[in-house]
């Protein structure tokens, strides 16, 4: 190395302040998912930065962090700086690693660390948050009983916010739904999906939902359906004029719908008289 000139060229003398040598590791690096990272997606894709001599890479998978570890039989080989380890079981932690490979080199295999990462608890159906008080109004998705003479129900409110912003359980909105049994045989809000969804992946076996019942309510039997098929809420009546919110998990294999094709989900209430209204928010798939 050749000094060409110095700082303001007013004396001779010449100088190294700070000396930089910069390199791309032959060991894989900088994982996506990130190193013990949670709530991952359960159709999460594998990336990594390769490295600089790697012609393919290794890929090992797995939840067990020593049997990754210590294994010699990938899950994939692959060219790409990704791999897809396929649908992912929620709520679990798995292990990996990349191993670099070029048969001309010498080694020709560098084993990379074992990385981690935690897949979410669960797939959200409808968190109640992307509503909006112009296009995307909450009524418009979730239909109600309007001009159903026999379907007392309305969903959101007449004027805006048309979802509600102080009873949540969890975000910034629920869904308030209004129902009248006085003169009518039921009252339902119908959800149905754009696509229909596969509610078998992921290990996934039960609905889950919230509801708040304001203590001024009438009550009635509170009921979903899944594709037609009926689960009515196990627990007590009351549960619908409690004042705080209620979990309601629902067993989905019980029910005998075809899970793997969802086309439409309905919360309801029956019962001659019931009315008043419930607040409902987080629906979910659980493992």
């Amino acid at each position: 190395m050749s000094p060409q000139s110095n700082w303001g060229g007013i004396v001779s003398q010449y100088g190294l302040s700070e000396v930089q040598f910069l390199y791309t590791p032959t060991y894989a690096g900088n994982p996506d998912p990130g190193l013990a990272q949670e709530d991952v997606s359960p159709d999460a894709l594998l990336q990594w930065r390769p490295g600089r001599e790697a012609v393919s890479h290794q890929v090992y998978f797995g939840t067990d962090e020593q049997t990754v570890a210590g294994s010699t039989t990938p899950a994939g080989t692959t060219a790409q700086i990704s791999f897809d380890p396929g649908p992912l079981q929620l709520a679990t932690t798995y292990f990996w690693k990349v191993a670099e490979v070029n048969e001309a080199a010498d080694p020709s295999l560098w084993q990379g660390p074992v990385w981690s990462f935690t897949t979410a608890g669960f797939i959200a159906v409808d968190d109640f948050e992307a509503y909006t008080d112009e296009a995307n109004r909450i009524y418009n998705t979730w239909i109600d009983g309007w001009d159903v003479p026999a379907n007392g129900s309305q969903v959101g409110y007449a004027q805006a916010p048309f979802a509600e912003r102080s009873i949540v359980h969890d975000g910034r909105q629920s869904m308030p739904l209004t129902f009248d049994n006085s003169t009518a045989a039921y009252s339902e809000a119908e959800r149905a999906f754009d696509a229909p969804q596969d509610w078998t992946t992921h290990g996934v076996q039960a609905l889950s939902l919230y509801f708040y019942g304001p203590t001024g309510n009438t009550v009635g039997q509170l009921y979903v359906k899944i594709d037609g098929r009926k689960a009515a809420y196990p627990g007590p009546a009351d549960d619908l004029k409690k004042g705080e919110w209620v979990p309601w998990r629902v067993d989905l294999p019980s029910l005998g719908a075809d899970l793997k094709s969802v086309k439409t989900l309905i919360i309801g209430i029956e019962g001659a008289g019931a009315a008043g209204t419930l607040f409902i928010d987080d629906i979910q798939l659980l493992p």
